[in-house]
């Protein structure tokens, strides 16, 4: 019932806010939805679901110049660029803050939304401050060097031709996975794992099928940094 109005009745209620579903993730279960700013960063909206109650589900704001959400820490990205949708409802006391939001009570649902309304634009306040400090060359090596091996993952991707996003299946997955492990082996990077070729493959992937020049643009600037 409750991953039934998740993957429903929230997924719905989000894309009216202009949210679009990510479809092709690494681990199938999740829910992470998307949208493209102004600037050309993506605002990623991870649901993440309580391994303690079945019931309960929370959300979390990313910003980022990828479709990266799990990389957000002071390592990868400012702290600034990751932010959980808090109850704005709760006006009296600023430090009790809904902890989990309730998956089988639709009123509870419509309030998460509503925070997510609420929230977005105070979160985006900041989104230039963030690029700015992404594409700073003295700041965030390890990001600069992810966004390097990403954007030439996409540059050896732009002569294959595939028809649309819709058609992404496991052969397509596989020319990705192959070219992203080939990039990350010549480069010796740390994220040539199983884990971290999977990680670059679904970024890659949304990318290339998702992204707007504007976004591919940030990228290449980035990348430049790396």
């Amino acid at each position: 019932m409750s991953n039934n109005l998740l993957n429903t009745t929230l997924v719905e209620k989000l894309t009216m806010l202009d949210y679009v579903l990510l479809p092709n993730k690494r681990k199938p279960g999740e829910i992470m939805l998307f949208k493209e700013t102004d600037n050309g960063m993506i605002l990623s909206l991870f649901i993440s679901k309580s391994k303690l109650y079945r019931e309960r589900f929370d959300g979390y704001f990313y910003l980022a110049l990828s479709y990266t959400c799990p990389m957000a820490s002071p390592i990868f990205l400012p702290e600034v660029a990751y932010q959980r949708i808090i109850d704005s409802s709760n006006n009296k006391d600023k430090s009790d803050l809904t902890t989990w939001w309730n998956s089988n009570n639709i009123i509870s649902i419509q309030k998460f939304v509503e925070a997510t309304k609420y929230s977005e634009p105070i979160f985006l306040q900041n989104r230039h401050i963030i690029l700015t400090d992404l594409l700073n060359p003295q700041k965030y090596e390890r990001y600069k060097k992810y966004m390097s091996a990403l954007h030439e993952v996409l540059t050896k991707l732009r002569d294959i031709s595939f028809s649309s996003y819709n058609e992404v299946n496991t052969d397509i997955y596989e020319v990705f996975y192959e070219i992203t492990k080939q990039v990350l082996k010549r480069r010796k990077d740390p994220m040539n794992n199983k884990y971290g070729i999977e990680f670059m493959s679904f970024d890659a992937i949304n990318c290339h099928f998702l992204s707007s020049q504007k976004n591919k643009n940030l990228i290449e600037i980035a990348a430049k940094e790396g």
